[in-house]
């Protein structure tokens, strides 16, 4: 069973530079003058505003581990194929040489 990521924890240290937010700019803060309801709209916006934040961050992250995997995974495959390369030609330059001694003796 696959655990679905908690966004609440997610590392908010998180390169901040990378994600661009648009935060809005209606809410009501808790400063005096506001009505008795406000704070609790503007407590559950802020806390809205924070988890969309850390989803944000959280798959940005994800989503950079990913390709730095599948830049680890092409440089492997580019280098095993290197590899197979290099002993194909030394195979064929071993039949190559066996086939002149053999033509010789």
């Amino acid at each position: 069973m696959e655990q679905t990521p908690d966004y609440r924890r997610a590392n908010t240290k998180f390169i901040n530079d990378t994600v661009e937010v648009e935060r809005s700019v209606s809410i009501a803060g808790s400063a005096a003058g506001a009505g008795s309801g406000e704070f609790h709209r503007y407590r559950i916006q802020r806390r809205k505003e924070q988890y969309k934040l850390a989803k944000t961050q959280f798959d940005a992250k994800r989503k950079q581990e990913e390709e730095e995997q599948e830049r680890r995974r092409t440089e492997k495959v580019k280098a095993e194929e290197e590899k197979a390369n290099k002993k194909a030609y030394a195979r064929q330059k071993r039949k190559q040489k066996d086939k002149k001694i053999k033509h010789a003796k």
